[in-house]
C-alpha cells in the first residue's frame, strides 16, 4: 500500500480498490441502488470483484444494459463503455413512452473510458438530464494479468499493425488509417494505465533495424507528426548514432508503429495534464 496515497501498489488491487470505492459513492438516499452494467463492463467487474463484493455495498440487483429490465423507483449505477449506443440506451431508459415511468429514480454514470464530449452535451440536452445525479470517467479501461502486469486484450491489432495490405487500389491507405485509429486507441488504454498508477513517465520507444512489414513499409512520403506542446520530456531513446542515419531508408522516416504510439500516448497524457492541473 502506498502510505502517501492510501492506493494499493498491485494492479489487481488497484482495480478492485477503484471499482469498490466508486460503488460505494453511490449514495442515494434510500441507501440501495442497481448496477447496470453493458458487456464489456461486466468483464471488467467480474475479473475486479466477486459478485458479493458487489452487493455488500447495499446493491439490490446486477442488471445489464441490453437486457429486458422492469422499471422500479431505486436509482441505479451505470458502469459502461462510452458508447453512442450505451448513450442512446441510457436516455430511453428515462424517457418512457406516455403513461410509463423512467426505469429508474436516478441515474449515476460511471464509463470505464473518458466520455467525449459530445456525447456529454447529448445526455445532458436530452429528456434524461434531470435525472443524472453524478457522471464520472474512471479511466479504467485495461486487464491486471499480474501484480506488476496488465493486459489491453486487443490481439487483432497485431494483425492490422502487421499483416501486409491487399493488392487492390486505395488498399494501403485504409490500412494506413486503420493503423492509426488503432494506434489511438491503444494510446488512450495505456493513459488509463498511467492514471490509475499516477505516474506520468518519460516515453522511450525502440526504432527497430528491420524494414517493417505491413502497410507502413510502403510509405513513401509520410506525414510528418508534430510533438505535441509541454511534451519536451519525449524522448526517442536506444537509438545509436548509425541506427538514426540509416533511419529514413529503414523506417521511413521513423514512423515506425513503436515512434507512433510513443506519439499519440505522450499527446494523451499532455492532454489529459491539461485538464487535470493535479495530475502528477
Amino acid at each position: 500500500m502506498n502510505s502517501a496515497t492510501s492506493q494499493p501498489d498491485s494492479l489487481i488491487e488497484i482495480l478492485k480498490h477503484r471499482f469498490l470505492e466508486a460503488i460505494k459513492s453511490v449514495d442515494p438516499p434510500g441507501k440501495w441502488k442497481v448496477v447496470v452494467v453493458d458487456e464489456h463492463a461486466e468483464k471488467f467487474l467480474q475479473a475486479s470483484l466477486k459478485q458479493f463484493d458487489v452487493l455488500e455495498q447495499n446493491v439490490t440487483l446486477i442488471e445489464s444494459l441490453a437486457s429486458h429490465r422492469e422499471p422500479q423507483s431505486l436509482e441505479a449505477m451505470y458502469i459502461l463503455m462510452p458508447t453512442s449506443k450505451n448513450i442512446k440506451r441510457i436516455i430511453e431508459d428515462f424517457t418512457p413512452f406516455e403513461g410509463g415511468r423512467p426505469m429508474y429514480g436516478g441515474a449515476h454514470l460511471f464509463f470505464i473510458d473518458p466520455l467525449p464530449e459530445h456525447l456529454v452535451q447529448e445526455l445532458w440536452s436530452s429528456r434524461a438530464q434531470p435525472y443524472l445525479r453524478q457522471l464520472q470517467d474512471l479511466c479504467l479501461n485495461f486487464r491486471a494479468v499480474e501484480s506488476n502486469v496488465f493486459s489491453l486484450d486487443m490481439p487483432e491489432h497485431f494483425f492490422s499493425f502487421y499483416s501486409p495490405p491487399p493488392d487492390r487500389p486505395g488498399a494501403v491507405a485504409n490500412a494506413r488509417a486503420r493503423i492509426d485509429e488503432d494506434l489511438t486507441f491503444t494510446a488512450k488504454k495505456i493513459l488509463n494505465v498511467l492514471i490509475s498508477l499516477g505516474e506520468n513517465p518519460l516515453i522511450r520507444y525502440y526504432v527497430p533495424d528491420l524494414p517493417l512489414p505491413g502497410a507502413l513499409a510502403e510509405q513513401t512520403a509520410p506525414q510528418q507528426q508534430q510533438q505535441s506542446e509541454g511534451s519536451g520530456r519525449w524522448r526517442g531513446a536506444l537509438q545509436t548514432a548509425s541506427s538514426f542515419a540509416r533511419q529514413d531508408s529503414i523506417s521511413t522516416d521513423g514512423n515506425s508503429i513503436s515512434k507512433m504510439l510513443a506519439l499519440k500516448v505522450q499527446r494523451e497524457l499532455d492532454d489529459y495534464a491539461k485538464a487535470n492541473p493535479d495530475f502528477v
